[in-house]
């Protein structure tokens, strides 16, 4: 009975990750477009995030997430001599890789982090039938990607613990690498993984060497993320010296501009809720947004 509930609810996945809709313009503008623009020949606009003085969007993690399919699409379109990669292959495939993802490592991970079998499939159905699961998470949005990323944290994180006699020097490293790729994502990340990492202090300070190579790899990763968003938004410029003078650092950057009011107003405030519930809302919290309007996180 529930295998045959949860293919159901796959089949739903799928029909929700096939269907020619979108949920909001910011999964086309603030991933796709961005390297659709660097990899064919498609006419794309760049929204604000990727145009200011002091750029808000990463590219980092829109290259192995996007622009590894658009670059094998290309490779295999031009190998066989025929016209550039059409639009709509390129949508249905990210959205098979999307689903894919999905599928793959969301369940992974929740049949990974959830021990008891019983509570394990109630989990893994409960994920299956969600409305988040169904379109979120079968769409290119950042904050889909982010919730692999979260979810795949918790998993290096439980394993770590779980490794009591060693070293868990691969998961750490591993765990390293996420919690870097997840800040330059989004800048949201630090806030649902921070608790979680308390749990690891204890172990990190009797494993000093799982530490080192938890840090080592963030370091690494870090000055990688920082490369190639220098080369992506100073293209004209000296790669190598640029780095050391003058850098992009997109989350700092996001950070920034996130934490000045006068920023965000031009975008719109929520405004906070009033202190009686007869009270009604103010007018300017119900006014719709466009994606080339929405602050950065």
């Amino acid at each position: 009975m529930w295998t045959r509930t949860y293919l159901l609810l796959l089949a739903v996945r799928i029909y929700f990750a096939l269907a020619p809709s979108y949920i909001h313009p910011d999964e086309n503008f603030q991933g796709p477009e961005v390297i659709a623009g660097n990899t064919f020949s498609f006419p794309h606009h760049l929204t604000w995030e990727f145009t200011s003085d002091k750029p808000v969007r990463s590219v980092f993690p829109l290259w192995p997430v996007y622009g590894l399919p658009m670059v094998v699409l290309h490779w295999i379109w031009s190998g066989i001599g025929t016209d550039e990669v059409s639009p709509q292959v390129v949508y249905y495939t990210l959205r098979v890789l999307m689903f894919t993802w999905s599928f793959v490592l969301e369940d992974w991970a929740i049949h990974d982090l959830v021990q008891s079998p019983r509570r394990r499939k109630l989990a893994v159905t409960l994920v299956a039938s969600s409305y988040v699961t169904w379109t979120y998470q079968t769409h290119t949005f950042s904050n889909s990607v982010e919730t692999l990323v979260v979810l795949w944290s918790l998993v290096m994180i439980q394993r770590i613990l779980d490794n009591k006699q060693q070293d868990s020097l691969l998961s750490s490293a591993i765990l390293g690498l996420l919690l870097t790729f997840g800040v330059f994502n989004r800048i949201t990340f630090p806030a649902f993984i921070l608790i979680p990492c308390l749990y690891l202090i204890p172990y990190f300070l009797r494993k000093p060497f799982a530490l080192l190579a938890l840090f080592s790899t963030m370091l690494l990763t870090i000055l990688l993320a920082i490369t190639i968003d220098t080369s992506f938004y100073q293209p004209s410029k000296p790669i190598f010296s640029t780095l050391f003078t003058k850098p992009t650092f997109t989350p700092l950057n996001s950070l920034l501009y996130n934490s000045q009011p006068s920023n965000l107003t031009t975008h719109g405030l929520h405004p906070p809720l009033p202190t009686s519930t007869s009270q009604p809302l103010p007018p300017s919290s119900a006014q719709p947004s466009t994606s080339s309007s929405f602050p950065s996180a």
